[in-house]
């Protein structure tokens, strides 16, 4: 690592100190796989932005048995840009917070304090930062970009866009240039994370000057537990260093929404309530007293992760999966879908397991099948083919059920046959890497030979791809349908659904047939819908012409209005 006191070079002079903490005890359930994960990406835009050499990362290793250096390992050019400060167990005792084993601000404060950048930055271990933030921050800190005030004496906030917590990312970030495309892409759906304005709280990465952070003597370190301390920072330094939002600039960072288990542990380590900006730290703040051993981050390949056999039927009758869509499918107002279909619970069950990257729905007017995906794997590319008449009115149906369910993934519409958009190769680019891991299709839509449709189809399909056939309209060519998957796919296992009108086509870990039409049916019943739901949705349909009628009924006598509303809605 470059030292800026030894270095004449600017481009390997330290510009930024970013400071982390952490211990060896996995909190959050995943955090070593996090940090891992942020700081491979890290490195990985810095390298593309030219600002590699301009960065440096002190992560605190707070009360570790075994030291986090020895329990995590980086990509080469995150290796070299990452050291751990140890704070070990016989000092961290001394200064841990309340029955804690942990201090926050003191750790913070140890990175800080030993920091060499000209200016310092904190954030958690697991955020990730794009080449276009970083590019275009280095910039602004190093006055390359025109701004109205000086970084210098300003406290820099960066705010930050939640990832959901279900969407398994570590399904579909499988290295840097994964995460650059997925979070660059779809930035736009992501969730920003808005405190009430002028509490200047829910930042990602606060950054100041080197100066400025010593002037403050840091965090406040009575502030052990968790949270406010980046709100009182704030207010302390509000009279003479106001606080800017650098989303202006178009810099923000991406964190991952916390789960009920994260916030709960959070919340057993809230900090006490009491007056900001009170008290300030002493000379020793960020324990300038002590020494500590600073160690280099070991370089290492990330371990791969294993892909889950997929278990229908068991996982049907599993009722975290029942209640889990109970408690998602309550993002959607009834008036945009009054229920859900059969065919949609089975593709939910499916993304819960799978968690699809890529999802084909051809021909399927069915708008609760795209949701059904899109409430368990957010992340997912969801690609829906449809050339009926009415297929704009599907297809923005289908996009208000996703915004409403916070879709995060690719969406692409397809007005088109499916023999023209298997042409196009589905108007991607990158069409070798074109893999679906589901496809439900409608085999009515299908204008050309059933079986040569889905032999070109396969080739655009991963190993583990899961088949759901809506045969209804089509049943004459049952036999032939299931004859030729047999010869096509010997490997995987066909259920077939008489009441649902359905064929499955998957690996299976057991027959599940005996089971799936029960089981489905259980899972469905809650959302079958009701005639309140579809009276509901009736009236919501045809709300504009019923308030159009308004003024024509209040004229009329009210024995007259069923016969006038039967005239004026088939009229408009």
């Amino acid at each position: 690592m470059n030292n800026p006191e030894n270095s004449s070079d600017p481009q390997n002079e330290i510009i930024l100190s970013i400071c982390l903490i952490g211990r060896n005890d996995d909190y959050g359930k995943d955090f070593k796989r996090r940090l891992q994960q942020s700081m491979n990406f890290l490195a990985y835009s810095a390298e593309k932005a030219g600002v590699l050499n301009q960065i440096e990362v002190l992560l605190t290793d707070w009360n570790s048995d075994t030291p986090l250096a020895e329990a995590v390992t980086f990509s080469p050019a995150a290796a070299a840009m990452v050291k751990f400060i140890e704070v070990p167990p016989s000092v961290a005792k001394k200064h841990n917070y309340g029955n804690t084993p942990f201090h926050t601000t003191k750790g913070v404060n140890v990175g800080l304090r030993r920091a060499s950048g000209k200016y310092v930055g904190m954030m958690p271990g697991d955020i990730l930062i794009s080449e276009f933030t970083l590019e275009r921050l280095i910039k602004l800190l190093t006055g390359k970009l025109n701004a109205s005030f000086d970084p210098s004496v300003t406290l820099l906030g960066i705010p930050r866009k939640f990832i959901p917590h279900y969407g398994e990312e570590k399904k579909f970030f499988k290295d840097s240039s994964d995460i650059e495309r997925i979070l660059v892409l779809n930035d736009f759906y992501l969730r920003a994370d808005i405190w009430p304005k002028g509490l200047m709280g829910g930042y990602g990465f606060l950054i100041m000057s080197r100066e400025l952070c010593f002037n403050v003597k840091g965090f406040d370190e009575n502030l052990g537990g968790w949270g406010p301390s980046d709100v009182e920072l704030a207010l302390r330094l509000s009279c003479s260093n106001p606080l800017v939002n650098l989303s202006g600039f178009g810099i923000v960072c991406y964190d991952f929404e916390p789960d009920r288990k994260m916030v709960s542990e959070k919340n057993a380590r809230l900090n006490d309530s009491r007056p900001v900006a009170s008290i300030e730290n002493n000379i020793d703040w960020g324990l300038g007293s002590e020494t500590f051993k600073i160690t280099p981050a070991r370089a290492g390949a990330a371990p791969s992760a294993a892909e889950d056999n997929l278990i229908l039927t068991d996982r049907i009758l599993d009722r975290n999966f029942r209640y889990k869509l109970l408690l998602e499918s309550r993002k959607i107002p009834c008036s945009d879908m009054s229920f859900i279909s059969p065919e949609a619970i089975i593709m939910a069950n499916i993304a819960y397991q799978l968690y699809p990257q890529k999802a084909l729905h051809i021909g399927q007017d069915d708008v609760s099948q795209g949701l059904a995906v899109s409430l368990f794997s957010p992340l997912s590319e969801l690609f829906f083919v449809d050339t009926a008449e009415n297929n704009l009115l599907t297809f923005g149906r289908t996009g208000s059920a996703l915004f409403y369910s916070k879709h995060v993934g690719n969406v692409c519409y397809f007005p088109f046959s499916i023999e023209k958009v298997i042409a196009a190769n589905f108007g991607l680019i990158d069409a070798a890497n074109t893999e679906f891991d589901l496809i439900s299709m409608k085999l009515s839509s299908i204008e050309k030979e059933l079986c040569q449709t889905i032999n070109q189809l396969s080739g655009f399909t991963s190993a583990r791809c899961v088949w759901i056939f809506n045969y209804l309209g089509r049943e004459q060519q049952l036999a032939e349908l299931t004859d030729y998957m047999k010869k096509a796919f010997p490997e995987k296992k066909i259920i077939h659904s008489t009441t649902y009108k359905l064929i499955i086509l998957a690996d299976f870990n057991r027959d599940a047939a005996k089971d799936e039409e029960h089981a489905t049916a259980r899972a469905w019943q809650p959302f079958a819908g009701n005639v309140f739901s579809k009276l509901f949705c009736n009236l919501e349909l045809r709300k504009e012409n019923l308030l159009k009628l308004l003024p024509v009924l209040f004229r009329q006598k009210l024995l007259a209005w069923p016969k006038t509303i039967r005239m004026m809605i088939t009229k408009y």
